[in-house]
């Protein structure tokens, strides 16, 4: 019989100073009293099972940190609750006990997953708690382990981008489904908030990976010259083209270009970038010559469009050619946790650049960052 649970819901996996959940199973009533009393007595919370049966129902709905379970029982023997325990809850630490000081047992728990094994009678009662306290211990530091794995993922699958907050994760989301589409892209989010390393990340996930990467900063190129820079130019077309030129979207031919900035683009630089858009045609300036390029666009701006494009001095057209795919990229206020996860990213950083040792952060400088409002976002950090 399993005694009452603890909660309804499976549980989380426990904070390190929280009691040390464990599942005692045996048929035998005596031991499992025995038992409960003295991990009770270190401070663990017990439930119990009186049957393999019993214990693979009882983890079906919760999730202790160790199972301690005795070998020889009826019906179901304890290498086969710890096969299923492995199967329905592979995080949680598996110790057999048996009367039978039988080494190839032993060795077969092992192997099967199990973190320890103890022979009955125990040499002592506190060889069965440190045993237990052990193997929660260890439960607990490869859930961590497992933790910071799937940080490091997010980041290496999203290049520079770093981050595990929902609004980040949400925006992880959005980068993976456009990323294999063709789709015209426009990224927001105020200054700073890593525009370009989220373009970045759909090119590096798009088939046209292998191509280049073209990011261009609209608000950096004389109005005078954006066309050229863009579309390129003949020799001949206006004062000093000496010599033909390819525009950035033809270097970008076959991967992506980021254009940065873009509500600071020239209204006469806005029509040919409609054309590029729907046609995937280009002209150089001077020139009646029509050439095609297959590029990916990203588009990225921190101001209002719409605003601009009530005013006039955006086209609507080109902004709903932009705007198939808007993703938002959260402000670093609004990011959580994210600020301290983002601080050791770019210690790390620092430390291979400048050949040093990795230095702690302390608390009082966690509670600076957690308070700042970081007006310039993570490029400010």
């Amino acid at each position: 019989m399993v005694s009452e649970a603890l909660s309804a819901a499976p549980p989380a996996p426990a904070p390190d100073d929280s009691p040390v959940q464990v599942l005692v199973v045996d048929d035998d009533a005596a031991l499992r009293r025995s038992v409960t009393r003295l991990l009770l007595s270190r401070g663990c919370t017990v439930d119990t099972a009186d049957s393999g049966e019993a214990a693979i129902a009882y983890i079906a709905s919760h999730e202790p940190d160790v199972v301690l379970c005795d070998l020889q029982m009826p019906k179901m023997d304890g290498l086969e609750v710890l096969r299923r325990v492995r199967e329905a809850r592979p995080g949680v630490a598996f110790v057999m006990m048996t009367g039978h000081a039988d080494v190839n047992v032993a060795v077969e728990a092992l192997r099967g997953g199990a973190y320890h094994f103890l022979t009955k009678p125990f040499a002592s009662n506190d060889a069965v708690a440190l045993t237990v306290v052990k193997a929660a211990e260890h439960r607990r530091l490869v859930g961590r382990a497992r933790e910071l794995e799937l940080r490091l993922q997010a980041q290496e699958r999203f290049g520079e981008l770093v981050g595990t907050s929902p609004k980040m994760l949400a925006v992880y989301r959005v980068i993976d489904g456009v990323a294999t589409t063709t789709s015209t892209v426009l990224v927001l989010g105020e200054s700073g908030t890593g525009k370009e390393l989220a373009a970045r990340a759909i090119h590096q996930r798009s088939s046209r990976a292998q191509s280049a990467f073209v990011p261009v900063n609209c608000a950096a190129i004389p109005k005078e010259l954006v066309e050229s820079e863009l579309f390129g130019h003949v020799r001949g077309a206006f004062t000093g083209a000496n010599v033909a030129r390819a525009g950035l979207f033809e270097s970008a031919n076959g991967g992506t270009i980021f254009l940065d900035e873009i509500g600071d683009l020239p209204l006469a630089a806005q029509v040919k970038l409609l054309r590029v858009l729907q046609e995937g045609e280009i002209k150089r300036v001077g020139s009646d010559e029509t050439r095609t390029v297959d590029v990916g666009v990203v588009a990225a701006t921190n101001v209002d469009l719409p605003s601009l494009v009530a005013s006039g001095a955006f086209r609507r057209d080109l902004f709903y050619r932009l705007n198939v795919i808007p993703i938002t990229l959260p402000p670093l206020r609004e990011r959580g946790d994210d600020i301290l996860l983002l601080t050791h990213h770019v210690l790390r950083k620092l430390a291979r650049k400048m050949n040093r040792p990795v230095k702690r952060v302390s608390p009082e400088a966690v509670e600076a960052l957690r308070a700042y409002s970081w007006p310039g976002n993570v490029r400010e950090l």
